[in-house]
């Protein structure tokens, strides 16, 4: 007894609790249930004055379309804001800024702007057959005479071309080197080959799978290559240094790049099929894909009106037809999207391909809270005013349509918060839209449901309210009243359906079924991979897309790794050398980099601090100056004075690459041995856009 009696109190206090819940939540749902039901009673009462509010504020928004400012940079939407990639490429811009006058690929921090083609012989064979040697070289000469006009002015390749030694630099172009041809045939060029690089007279190593593709077959021995492609790239420059003063180019040297893709366009060849694309081709076609979003929205906009009409007629007589009242849902949710667009747009947040994906978003929230109107109104009695009728319709549905939209918004606008700009730009834009159209299904649907509710009251045809339904008795209202129509014409077939679940057979196999869901979504979540290539975003008809296509199968993409010494160091001194050493073989031991390649100065430099017990500085900058007078390809690598080597660089390279965040990973290794080499050393990663 005495167990019951100390019970007792703590049951009453958990019920003196959930009282207080309980009556803390009725009173909250009598206020917003008092608050939609004035909102209604208004709306019934003067329906053609609230139907104009929306029109008028997306007139308002659509001013905001005269500030539209479109960005498809694809750095900038789809690398994370402020990422320290962006960071340490404009600290290697600024101490290291591109000679293009000394031009060399590895060295440039963004791949510059350049022109690429991809040839491969239409019967998929060896290019280096004489006669597809001969049509590849007319056509390598014809490119080269592209030519665009500026300011009454015609600039050829030669003249926009980056250069070495006052000659264009044109990557593959080895490919039409007569002296390469000659070494291959009298077996002589393995004399000039060091690990799949072939060093012409110039002194620069070309890489040749970088040229001829991963199927490349090369026999020394033999004197026999054979290469089922060959790649191109046209290095355009960004400057040209005219009265000893930098003058930026770049505008022409995007022009350039434009006759290039239409050269390529227009391009036909009875035994070479090509494959092309430009810096910006990824940018391009991003913007174009708008237009084909656009086709694709006004066509799900269609389809959506046709759905919702046959769901919300498919029951009663024609005179009665809510068919008007899918339109205009519909309608509701496009002038919702096109104010959340204007009023984005006024307030200066720029667009972007992403958010053309809102409006597939925007019509399924926008047709639920429609549904969910009409379904509360079919709910109200018939017998009641068109304002009360409006009234209770906001009652029942208020809170529905309210949560509903208030948990999207809150899950976009926390979306927003990402540090992808282009996944930030989308987020905002869907939140105003769903907004505008949150309030536009009340004011707009809301307004047209109360004018259908007074032409039935009035025995007028809801389709043509000029004309008066003589069909109805005086008996109609309640007769309507009694046999009342849903508006879904499915719910005894859902009903007739969904009585044997209940059934204990039937509870047996929903289990099952749900185990084997769960478990089938558990192990597709253990499959699933991160990562993207900007490619995917493309047109599958697009040229751009094609060519990465093509390059993904035909070529491996060998992304260099920059290590820059930001600040002066005592290079003479032995330990300070034999860090950056250590750097170096701890880094290339790292699983997923390439321990056969370096690109060091120091490497070749003939200075050990050894045999310079007392140097301070001045021997080392001596020699140092005479080894880049002696190889002047690193001579963008070194930043010299007179007296000290201010900031330097040098290359490793990645030996795979994933596009996901296993070469973040791989990143972040080697930032990290560069921050335990207590050295002013900043790793920074070619971005490879594919």
């Amino acid at each position: 007894m005495s167990t019951n009696n100390d019970d007792i109190p703590n049951n009453r206090t958990i019920l003196r609790k959930r009282n207080l819940f309980e009556y803390l939540f009725l009173k909250f749902n009598k206020f917003y249930e008092s608050q939609f039901s004035t909102v209604g009673k208004h709306i019934g009462s003067r329906p053609y004055v609230f139907i104009c509010i929306p029109f008028l504020l997306t007139g308002l928004c659509l001013m905001g379309f005269l500030r539209l400012n479109m960005n498809n940079n694809a750095d900038e939407l789809f690398i994370p804001v402020n990422s320290k990639s962006l960071r340490d490429r404009d600290i290697v811009a600024k101490l290291l800024p591109m000679n293009y006058d000394e031009y060399y690929l590895h060295q440039d921090y963004d791949f510059g702007l350049f022109g690429d083609v991809i040839f491969i012989a239409k019967d998929y064979g060896d290019i280096a057959r004489p006669v597809v040697k001969t049509e590849l070289e007319r056509i390598y000469n014809l490119a080269q005479h592209v030519n665009v006009t500026y300011n009454n002015q015609t600039y050829f390749y030669k003249d926009l071309c980056a250069k070495r030694i006052n000659t264009c630099v044109t990557e593959g172009d080895v490919f039409f080197r007569e002296n390469f041809w000659k070494r291959l045939n009298d077996t002589e060029l393995h004399k000039y080959m060091v690990n799949d690089l072939y060093t012409d007279d110039d002194g620069v190593p070309n890489l040749l799978t970088f040229i001829f593709g991963k199927n490349l077959k090369i026999d020394l021995d033999k004197g026999t290559l054979y290469a089922k492609t060959l790649k191109l790239r046209f290095n355009l420059r960004r400057t040209v240094m005219k009265n000893n003063k930098n003058e930026n180019i770049e505008i022409i040297s995007r022009m350039w790049e434009q006759a290039f893709l239409k050269f390529f366009q227009h391009f036909e060849s009875i035994m070479i099929d090509v494959s092309y694309s430009v810096s910006t081709s990824i940018d391009q076609e991003l913007e174009n894909n708008v237009n084909l979003d656009m086709f694709l929205v006004v066509i799900t906009f269609v389809v959506m009106i046709i759905v919702a009409t046959i769901c919300l007629s498919l029951r009663g007589p024609m005179s009665q037809s809510p068919a008007y009242l899918s339109a205009i849902g519909v309608l509701a949710t496009m002038l919702g999207l096109v104010s959340g667009f204007g009023f984005c747009s006024l307030i200066g947040i720029p667009m972007c391909s992403l958010v053309f994906a809102t409006p597939f978003l925007i019509i399924g929230v926008g047709t639920d809270d429609m549904f969910l109107i009409f379904s509360a109104y079919h709910r109200t009695k018939s017998s009641e005013t068109t304002s009360q009728r409006l009234a209770d319709t906001f009652r029942i549905c208020g809170s529905g349509i309210t949560i509903t939209s208030l948990t999207n918004i809150i899950a976009f606008l926390v979306g927003a918060i990402t540090d992808f700009y282009g996944i930030r730009l989308f987020c905002f834009y869907t939140s105003a839209s769903i907004v505008f159209c949150y309030f536009y299904q009340i004011l707009l649907f809301g307004s047209a449901v109360a004018i259908y509710n007074e032409c039935i009251s009035n025995n007028r045809h809801t389709l043509i309210s000029c004309i008066v339904d003589h069909a109805q008795s005086p008996n109609t209202t309640r007769r309507r009243h009694r046999h009342r129509k849903q508006c879904l014409p499915w719910k005894e077939m859902f009903v007739y359906v969904i009585t044997p679940l209940f059934t204990t057979c039937g509870q047996v196999i929903v289990c099952i079924v749900f185990l084997i869901f769960t478990i089938s979504a558990f192990y597709g979540a253990l499959q699933m991979r991160d990562g993207m290539k900007l490619g995917q975003l493309l047109s599958d008809k697009s040229y751009a897309n094609h060519y990465f296509d093509k390059l993904d199968k035909e070529f491996e993409p060998y992304p260099l790794v920059h290590f820059i010494i930001t600040e002066p160091i005592p290079y003479w001194r032995n330990d300070y050398m034999k860090r950056i050493r250590n750097l170096v073989k701890a880094a290339k031991e790292l699983k997923g980099m390439n321990h056969k390649v370096e690109i060091s100065w120091f490497s070749l430099l003939a200075y050990d601090p050894q045999d310079h017990p007392f140097d301070n500085g001045t021997e080392f900058i001596g020699i140092l100056q005479g080894f880049v007078n002696l190889f002047p390809t690193f001579d963008n690598d070194l930043l010299l004075n007179s007296t000290h080597l201010l900031a330097s660089r040098f290359y490793l390279q990645f030996g795979r690459v994933f596009y996901n965040s296993s070469d973040g990973y791989l990143v972040n290794q080697l930032r990290s041995l560069a921050e335990q080499s207590k050295l002013p050393i900043k790793g920074m990663k070619q971005i490879v856009v594919r």
